[in-house]
C-alpha cells in the first residue's frame, strides 16, 4: 500500500524532483553531509541516497503524479531505513543524532542571542533542543500543534496548540522565543496571525530559516559568509532550482528519513527581508541577522540565515 500524503503540498515537490540542477545539488549535499556522519559506511550510504533519490525521481519522469510519488516513498523508505537488521547501524546514530548531536549545536548556535529566563521553544517537535541544559538553567517551555515528545521527555514543559494560531500562554510572559526551521512548515494564511500571537506572548524571537532567495541585505549583513565549493555551487543555481532544491531536501528529511507523512509541507519558503517584514507587520523590530550557511555538523542541511527581533513592552 503506497505512503499517503497528506498535508503535503505535493505539487511542489512533483515538480522539484523533476528539476535535474536542483536534485544533484540535493545529492551532492547528502552524499557530503552522509559520508561525514557515517564515514566507515561510505560506499553503502552514497549508494542508499542513489537508491532513493532516483526511486522518487523516477516517480515523476512521465509527468507530475502524487499517486507515484506515494509509491515511490513507500519503496525508498522500505529500502533505507525498513530492514531492521541491514540498517540498523543509520537507526542507532540517527537516533543519537537528533536527540544529541543536532540539539547542541543548534542551541550553542543561538545561546548568544538568547535574553531572561522564560524561554518559549515554538514548534518544539520531540523537545530536544534543551533537553542538555542544568534544569535552573532557563524556564523553558515547549510547545506545538502535536505532542511528538519520546517517552523519556515527557517531563518536560509542553502545552498543546488548540489551533496553528493560537499559543496557549499569557501575555508578556516570554523572554525570548526561539523558532528553529519551523516557520516554513505553516500555511501562508497562518503566518501573520502566528507573528502577532509570538508578539502577543514574547519580547523576543530568535529565528532560523532556510532561505534559497538571496538578495543584497544577505551579503551586506553578515561579510564573513563562507564562500565554500558547496555555497559557490548553490550560488550558481537558478532561483527555481535554488527553491526546488530546498524544497527536495525538506521532503527527504521530513518524510524520506523521519516518515512525517502527516506533517505539514507547504514549503513556504521566504527571503530574508521578506520575513522580517512578516514580523515587522506584528510590531518586532530587526535586531540582527546572521548568516549561518551550510553547516558541516547537519544531516539534511541547507543555506540557513538566524535573525533576531525584539518587541518594544
Amino acid at each position: 500500500m503506497a505512503t499517503a500524503l497528506r498535508n503535503i503540498n505535493s505539487n511542489k515537490i512533483c515538480k522539484a524532483l523533476r528539476d535535474e540542477s536542483a536534485v544533484s545539488f540535493v545529492k551532492k549535499c547528502l552524499n557530503k553531509n552522509y559520508t561525514r556522519h557515517f564515514p566507515e559506511k561510505k560506499e553503502e550510504v552514497i549508494k542508499l541516497i542513489e537508491f532513493v533519490l532516483s526511486v522518487l525521481v523516477n516517480s515523476q519522469s512521465a509527468g507530475i503524479s502524487k499517486k507515484k510519488l506515494e509509491k515511490a516513498v513507500e519503496k525508498a523508505r522500505e529500502k533505507f531505513f525498513a530492514n531492521k537488521n541491514k540498517n540498523a547501524w543509520f537507526r542507532e546514530y540517527y537516533s543519537r543524532y537528533k536527540s544529541d548531536i543536532k540539539p547542541k549545536k543548534e542551541l550553542e548556535r543561538i545561546r548568544p542571542f538568547i535574553k531572561g529566563k522564560q524561554i518559549l521553544d515554538f514548534g518544539s517537535g520531540k523537545s530536544y533542543l534543551f533537553s542538555s541544559l542544568d534544569i535552573d538553567e532557563f524556564q523553558v517551555v515547549c510547545t506545538d500543534v502535536e505532542d511528538f515528545r519520546d517517552f523519556d521527555l515527557t517531563s518536560t514543559c509542553f502545552l498543546k496548540m488548540s489551533s496553528p494560531t493560537k499559543i496557549p500562554l499569557i501575555d508578556d510572559s516570554i523572554d525570548t522565543a526561539v523558532i528553529i526551521t519551523v516557520l516554513h512548515h505553516i500555511n501562508k494564511e497562518d503566518i501573520h496571525p502566528i507573528a502577532v500571537e509570538l508578539a502577543r506572548v514574547a519580547k523576543r524571537l530568535i529565528v532560523i530559516e532556510d532561505i534559497d532567495d538571496f538578495d543584497e541585505l544577505v551579503f551586506e549583513t553578515d561579510k564573513k559568509i563562507n564562500f565554500d565549493d558547496l555555497t559557490k555551487t548553490f550560488l550558481q543555481l537558478s532561483k527555481k532550482s535554488r527553491n526546488y532544491a530546498n524544497i527536495i531536501t525538506d521532503f527527504f528529511g521530513n518524510v524520506i528519513v523521519q516518515g512525517y507523512t502527516d506533517l505539514n509541507l507547504p514549503f513556504m519558503f521566504h527571503s530574508t527581508p521578506s520575513w522580517i517584514k512578516i514580523f515587522e507587520n506584528a510590531d518586532f523590530k530587526k535586531h540582527k541577522v546572521k548568516i549561518l550557511g551550510f553547516s558541516d555538523s547537519h544531516l539534511h542541511d541547507f543555506f540557513k540565515v538566524l535573525i533576531v527581533l525584539e518587541r518594544e513592552v
